[in-house]
Order: structure tokens, then C-alpha cells, then sequence
């Protein structure tokens, strides 16, 4: 489970949120929340790519890169990653 919680940053301007999420709530890859990198995680990010789902804030925290985007790129590492397993 991911805690996650708001708070503001007050700058002279404004007060900007900032979203907090817990270390370790989420493995990298884990699309499902089950722990582990399977088939079911890359079906979900392909949905996720075709528009058949929205990809929720778990989800892009399990981006497989790290980069923020899920893309294709994530797909195809976690098949090779599954393939080495």
C-alpha cells in the first residue's frame, strides 16, 4: 500500500502542493499491485498506451524507467525482464 499526502510549499508568489509518496510502496514495473513483474503488468501498461485504461498514480510510480512516461519502451524491458527470470 502507497501513502501518499499533500502539503504546500509557500513561496513569495503563491503556496505550491507538493504530492508525497512513501519509499517502497511500489515496485518497479508492478503495474497490479501484486509484488511481483508479470505478463498481467506489461497487458496493463499496452492498455494503459491503446487508451483502454487510465494509468493510475501506482502505476506511473511503477514506471520501469523511471522516466515518468509510460511508453513502449517500459513494455519491452519488462518482457526482457520476464524472459531472464
Amino acid at each position: 500500500m502507497v501513502t501518499a499526502f499533500t502539503l504546500g510549499m509557500h513561496t513569495t508568489a503563491s503556496v505550491h502542493p507538493v504530492e508525497l509518496i512513501e519509499a517502497g510502496g511500489t515496485r518497479s514495473g508492478d503495474m497490479d499491485g501484486d509484488g511481483a513483474l508479470t505478463l498481467n503488468d506489461v497487458r496493463i501498461v499496452l492498455e494503459i498506451l491503446n487508451g483502454y485504461r487510465e494509468a493510475t498514480p501506482e502505476q506511473r510510480a511503477a514506471d520501469i524507467d523511471d522516466d515518468g512516461v509510460l511508453t513502449i519502451d517500459d513494455a519491452l524491458r519488462m518482457l526482457f525482464l520476464l524472459e531472464r527470470q
